[in-house]
């Protein structure tokens, strides 16, 4: 009687995904307090001095704050115009104290994020090797490339040690929900949107 041998596939993307997507949804809610407390300041500014600057750039302003790209063309379009310019420039302040104020009071949070998701990646690592191991001593040849998740997991580990770098510095922090640019969202199946 032949004997048959069981194997269990480990899935790389439901692993780091399980280990690694709760510590991304964490970001989320600081992300969005930080957004709220722009809102207030420019809704506080505003009240302070209803007579700042025309009511229009008022409007814009707000808009452009609030991430309305026509409007914060139309501020610097309208540079020459009584406020408009004063408006514009006060545009990029708002933007820039929410981004430092994003880094330095969810330093802690980014930190521990990446602190959490680094073993996790590593962990998913050892399992996909200990998995490959498996099916060549079982079978006698590979089931699956298993190269190409470790230069995934490489590339993980190199972007968490550039964002632990970005926070430490306070630069950008606002920037980092969804890891843009080497498509983390899409290893970790969907849990970073």
């Amino acid at each position: 009687m032949k004997k048959q041998t069981t194997i269990t596939i480990i899935q790389p993307e439901a692993f780091i995904a399980a280990e690694v997507g709760p510590a991304i949804k964490s970001l989320i809610p600081a992300l969005r307090q930080a957004a709220e407390m722009d809102i207030q300041l420019t809704k506080a500014r505003d009240e302070a001095h209803p007579d700042h600057a025309v009511v229009e750039a008022d409007q814009l302003f707000a808009s452009a704050v609030n991430g309305d790209t026509t409007a914060e063309r139309k501020l610097w379009d309208h540079g020459g115009r009584a406020g408009y310019a004063a408006k514009a420039r006060e545009v990029y302040a708002v933007r820039e104290a929410a981004r430092r104020r994003a880094a330095l009071g969810n330093l802690d949070l980014f930190l521990s994020f990446a602190e959490k998701a680094k073993p996790a990646v590593l962990r998913a690592g050892e399992k996909i090797q200990e998995q490959h191991r498996s099916i060549l001593s079982a079978l006698g040849e590979p089931a699956f490339d298993s190269e190409k998740w470790r230069t995934n997991i490489g590339v993980i580990i190199r972007e968490l040690d550039r964002i632990e770098g970005l926070v430490r510095d306070g630069e950008g922090a606002a920037g980092l929900i969804g890891l843009p640019g080497f498509g983390f969202h899409e290893i970790v199946a969907g849990e970073a949107k």
